[in-house]
């Protein structure tokens, strides 16, 4: 349950924690924004079972969230999946700091200067499903073993500065300092009722951005911490050279010609 401040987060996160040896590649399911459906990255996490969400008008907010939980159900069952990611914000920080400051406003809550209060819609959903219930702390409503942890993962960059995608595609990082704190929590079955997780879920967030004003002012997180090295620029740039060859490969042998159909169908 990490905080969304730019779209390299997904990278840098997947980097992060695959190395804390929780099996974590190839066992995890993310909710990701639909746009990146577009991408070869989001055709490859599409077929890895990743569910793609939109900004749901409300008359239509219901729907998304039963497709949401049908969808994870038969995923993470089916796969033997362990794992399941989502940005509770919706959104980067600094696209929804104004709304998050008016909802905290109406609402009789404490301002968050470093995240937003969170959506409680999906998350609900995947605690609803896949969370423990009050009769077995075991297992599901759908008497299927039940997620036992919540890790809250609180990411930080070097004085708030955010990298932008083409920025780090390129070397050109505004900071290489960035940091992440985590924080293991086990899953309570009170969360079934969508009022205890709601306030759970925001009393979290707003310990997370204390805890980000403290890694602005001070350069650390509480607690020990453990340093790891990235990558030297070379490597990552040969990555990202393989990466942009496979794009243009993927798009002259599928994307083109089902392009060009269309486009012939529709002016010709």
């Amino acid at each position: 349950m990490p905080n969304h401040l730019g779209l390299i987060d997904h990278f840098i996160f997947m980097s992060a924690i695959d190395p804390l040896g929780a099996d974590v590649t190839g066992t995890w399911l993310y909710v990701i924004y639909s746009v990146w459906i577009g991408f070869p990255l989001g055709v490859l996490w599409w077929i890895h079972g990743n569910y793609f969400i939109n900004n749901a008008r409300p008359s239509e907010r219901q729907e998304q969230l039963e497709d949401l939980r049908k969808h994870f159900l038969y995923e993470y069952y089916n796969k033997d999946r362990k794992w399941i990611c989502l940005y509770p914000e919706g959104s980067r920080f600094y696209r929804i700091k104004k709304s998050s400051e008016n909802f905290a406003k109406k609402n009789g809550l404490p301002k968050l200067d470093h995240c937003a209060y969170p959506r409680i819609g999906a998350a609900h959903t995947i605690v609803e499903n896949f969370g423990p219930t009050i009769e077995n702390r075991n297992l599901t409503k759908h008497n299927k073993p039940a997620l036992k942890y919540l890790v809250d993962v609180t990411l930080g960059y070097d004085g708030g500065v955010v990298t932008s995608m083409g920025e780090a595609f390129f070397g050109k990082w505004k900071s290489k300092e960035l940091a992440f704190y985590f924080e293991t929590i086990e899953m309570d079955p009170r969360w079934q009722d969508v009022d205890e997780f709601k306030k759970f879920m925001f009393e979290r967030y707003q310990k997370k951005s204390k805890i980000l004003e403290e890694y602005y002012s001070t350069g650390k997180f509480p607690g020990p911490g453990k340093t790891v090295q990235y990558p030297n620029d070379v490597i990552l740039i040969v990555f990202q050279m393989i990466t942009l060859i496979a794009f243009l490969v993927l798009y002259k042998i599928c994307f083109k010609p089902i392009l060009c159909m269309i486009y012939n169908k529709i002016f010709c």
